[in-house]
């Protein structure tokens, strides 16, 4: 399995997010190697906090320690780091495989700086002037945060990053994503991938860490994520174009994954 970045498309999505947000924003490969980095108008309150080593040190080891988290939970990872800016790492799950880390960064959790003003004494400057410069720093709330995260890794960065299966493995996984919409048997994807039952499923364990009937349902939820999200089609039609065609069955199996109705996860993203 090998994961392939059009590296221009993730510059372009990362350059343009940075510059309508305000915002400091990494993409990392899954060896936390970057492959992009951009800063619109860099906070001149953390370029006070690396002007010495031991702050350069703090931040460094400050995303070390959240990459680390993140790539044990899979899941968005969020702290107020020691100069008291919140950062946050959010992995890039594509076919239920992390293929990379956003870092989103230097957002200011509130309006004093006294909470953290103890914790950056060593920094020696004036603290009227560090509280100016904290003030600059772009303010969102726990909700926007998490939205940005919604909108980075459901959208933007999907058609940027591609995942290259291969022998059995990869002729099981294209006819699941080609017959989507059809009632999908584990007999049928033997056949067409050429192996035994007991094979596929550890196949399908070791690379995605799921059953092959889970690996489906992701790939169902995941698509009529993009729909809701993306086009105004019913319910019904959405259930339909992957593989639910009972609505009532579509909206349990829905809910069940995503924790939230169709209806109720549509208003809730484009809100």
């Amino acid at each position: 399995m090998n994961i392939r970045y059009d590296v221009d498309k993730i510059n372009t999505i990362i350059s343009n997010f940075a510059n309508i947000t305000g915002l400091s924003i990494a993409f990392l490969d899954t060896d936390f190697n970057f492959i992009t980095t951009y800063a619109y108008n860099e906070p001149e309150f953390c370029s006070k906090i690396q002007q010495c080593e031991q702050g350069r040190h703090f931040c460094y080891h400050s995303d070390m320690d959240m990459l680390k988290k993140c790539r044990k939970t899979k899941r968005f990872v969020s702290h107020v780091c020691h100069a008291g800016i919140i950062d946050s790492v959010m992995p890039i799950i594509k076919d239920k495989i992390v293929s990379g880390y956003i870092i989103l960064g230097r957002i200011r959790p509130s309006e004093s700086i006294e909470d953290i003003y103890t914790n950056i004494s060593w920094l020696e400057a004036d603290k009227e002037e560090l509280q100016k410069c904290y003030l600059k720093v772009a303010y969102f709330s726990q909700n926007q945060i998490e939205s940005i995260y919604n909108l980075l890794t459901n959208i933007l960065f999907d058609s940027a990053i591609k995942i290259i299966f291969e022998g059995a493995l990869k002729s099981a996984v294209d006819y699941i994503d080609q017959n989507i919409t059809e009632n999908l048997s584990i007999s049928t994807l033997c056949k067409v991938s050429h192996t035994s039952k007991n094979t596929l499923y550890k196949i399908f364990r070791e690379t995605f860490d799921c059953t092959i009937n889970e690996y489906i349902t992701s790939i169902r939820v995941n698509k009529a994520k993009y729909l809701l999200e993306t086009t105004s089609k019913t319910i019904q039609e959405i259930g339909e174009l992957v593989g639910a065609e009972d609505p009532a069955h579509f909206c349990r199996l829905f809910k069940k994954n995503v924790g939230l109705s169709p209806n109720s996860y549509r208003k809730d993203v484009r809100s």
